[in-house]
């Protein structure tokens, strides 16, 4: 079983421009031998997002938030799963002492600013994660503005009928599919397998 990603680019492209015989074909592609046979069990879409609530306790009804509710970060890194259980430890502890009598209820005020400090540290290190990403696309070819190109010229082309509007696509795939094959057969391959080495060291520092 496979979980595959693939970028799309809204509001160019919406769930309508993902048809079974695109979506075969990408999967395809991805696993590299068309005679292999699989299944597509699900399909769900998801953006991106590098957002933080303002406000992670509001008094009045004792509201709190926490995890996904409170942040949303790039998945570059994981840090949004382990930041949403630091935010549930972190305002555990504080709603048991104050429940037990333990602490002052001023306690739980604590618990936002806390918190909210980490999500931003963590929230830039997710993009900054991202962006170094990029810097590995490009350099096999994979430029991201293309794609986002590509997806706009495709959108503005709504009248032209839709296998027409897909060979955009398949066009721009096949481009970024030779562009990696030039770099891979480059009588210079050691120094482009360095270059790529230094760029992936990067994503260690």
């Amino acid at each position: 079983r496979m979980n595959a990603q693939f970028l799309y680019n809204p509001p160019y492209e919406g769930k309508e421009d993902f048809t079974e015989t695109r979506i075969n074909e990408l999967v395809s592609g991805l696993i590299g031998d068309s005679s292999i046979p699989f299944e597509v069990e699900d399909l769900s879409f998801w953006r991106m997002d590098c957002q933080i609530a303002e406000r992670y306790y509001i008094n009045q009804g004792n509201v709190f938030l926490v995890g996904d509710s409170a942040h949303r970060f790039p998945p570059t890194g994981g840090l949004g799963m382990n930041t949403g259980i630091a935010d549930a430890q972190a305002l555990a502890w504080r709603l048991g002492m104050v429940e037990r009598g333990q602490a002052s209820p001023m306690l739980l005020a604590q618990y936002g600013p806390e918190r909210r400090s980490a999500a931003l540290q963590n929230s830039a290190v997710s993009y900054d994660n991202f962006m170094r990403m990029e810097q590995i696309f490009r350099f096999l070819g994979l430029d991201m503005r293309v794609a986002t190109a590509a997806a706009q010229v495709k959108h503005t082309l709504w009248f032209i009928p839709r296998p027409w509007r897909e060979n955009v696509h398949r066009t721009v795939a096949q481009y970024a599919i030779q562009r990696i094959q030039s770099k891979i057969e480059d009588p210079n391959q050691v120094v482009m397998r360095n270059r790529l080495q230094s760029l992936l060291d990067l994503q260690r520092a």
